[in-house]
């Protein structure tokens, strides 16, 4: 199966120019822990997490109107949208990530999530029944907070 059919889209993305205040506000607003940082275009700039900003701003006394795009981390990984979804689990297993960015070229046209690889998986779409409880154990170390 294609990340196409499996993506969420669009993803919830702020231009670098944002505010980590509404930066914060859009996640809380769209009920997501990271969001992605695009250029006019679409281009796909970087991503911000929560603790991205927890660590990156609150914890250094920075400014609640300082550009997302100085704290974000640049050049995230991305799986292209033609990919097959083992891509993006490998993609998230090595890079101990739960949602990965969609790109078709370096425009962002979704995001795909370990939560809908798992959901996939156990309605067999994605991998063989036998895979959701490695699929699970993996996300152990993740879902530990």
């Amino acid at each position: 199966m294609r990340i196409q059919h499996a993506m969420s889209s669009p993803a919830v993305a702020v231009p670098d120019t944002a505010s980590v205040q509404d930066v914060a506000r859009r996640m809380r607003r769209s009920g997501v822990g990271t969001l992605f940082v695009v250029a006019d275009d679409n281009r796909l700039l970087g991503t911000v997490t929560d603790r991205d900003l927890v660590i990156r701003v609150l914890a250094r006394g920075a400014s609640a109107q300082v550009r997302v795009g100085t704290v974000m981390t640049e050049r995230p990984v991305a799986v292209d949208v033609e990919d097959d979804l083992m891509a993006a689990y490998r993609t998230m297993r090595a890079r101990r990530v739960l949602c990965v960015p969609v790109v078709s070229g370096s425009r962002l046209v979704g995001v795909v999530t370990f939560d809908e690889l798992v959901r996939l998986s156990t309605r067999g779409l994605a991998e063989p029944q036998g895979a959701v409880d490695s699929l699970l154990e993996q996300a152990a170390p993740f879902r530990a907070t």
